[in-house]
């Protein structure tokens, strides 16, 4: 007789056909998360932000530092109309001079080197302040700053006015045939008290230098003038001991002198 048919298995039910094939123990573990691998904790718009924001700190620190290279150590803003002093430090041009003339010791404001050249004007670093205020500082900042470079402007006019004043009392002098010292000469206390106190009078290098210039004391003077000559001006002028032969003096040679006598002429 013939065989039955095999049996038909029953079907397998959905959920039966969803389950997954027998795992072994190892499969039930992840593999191990690496933590040195940032990937796993930042993705990476992350790390562009963080590298943009170090960026952005660095350059801040760099143009703070630069700021405080563009202001005068004198009144501690941004300088105006820069003058640079031989051991390179620069200031407000007015800072350094009122420095220079009421200091007793000629010094640097910001390393007390002494000054012994007349300072510089400093035109680069001008043109860089002029670039750097125009994004740097605030509009009360721009605004303080442009009231500053007038004050300039109108010290600048009033030397002037007085140079100008100074120019007529002297034409007037000469017309009437008045004798002026003579720096070369050497003065007696009287002489150098008159002198001293008219030269005092003036502010501006300009009328200053003019008024050295009616005793005869002028750079074209100074860098002419032998060792003996430059002696006898100093003391003149009481920048160091009278002249006397085989005498010990502060400034110690010709040009030290002569260096002394130009910043003399321009401030004090």
């Amino acid at each position: 007789a013939p065989e039955p048919p095999a049996p038909v298995p029953p079907p397998e039910s959905a959920a039966a056909a969803a389950e997954p094939a027998h795992q072994s123990d190892d499969d039930l573990f992840a593999p191990p998360i690496d933590l040195d691998n940032d990937d796993i904790f930042f993705d990476d718009e992350y790390d562009k932000n963080l590298e943009a924001a170090k960026k952005k700190r660095a350059a801040e620190a760099a143009a703070s530092d630069v700021a405080d290279e563009l202001k005068c150590c004198v009144c501690m803003e941004v300088i105006v109309k820069a003058a640079t002093t031989e051991c390179g430090h620069s200031f407000c041009r007015s800072c350094l001079e009122d420095w220079l003339r009421s200091a007793k010791k000629k010094e640097c404001p910001q390393c007390r080197q002494a000054v012994t050249r007349v300072p510089v004007g400093n035109v680069s670093l001008d043109n860089i302040i002029s670039k750097s205020v125009a994004t740097s500082l605030t509009e009360e900042e721009l605004k303080d700053f442009k009231n500053r470079q007038k004050q300039v402007v109108d010290r600048r006019e009033k030397e002037e006015n007085e140079c100008a004043k100074l120019r007529r009392q002297v034409e007037r002098a000469k017309r009437k045939h008045q004798q002026f010292l003579s720096i070369g000469n050497i003065w007696n206390r009287k002489q150098k008290q008159t002198f001293s106190g008219g030269v005092s009078k003036y502010e501006g290098a300009e009328a200053r230098t003019l008024y050295c210039e009616l005793v005869g004391l002028s750079e074209q003077w100074i860098h002419g003038a032998s060792e003996k000559q430059l002696r006898i001006a100093a003391g003149n002028l009481e920048l160091d001991s009278s002249y006397a032969p085989g005498r010990r003096y502060l400034l110690k040679t010709p040009g030290d002198v002569k260096d002394r006598l130009l910043l003399f002429l321009k401030y004090s």
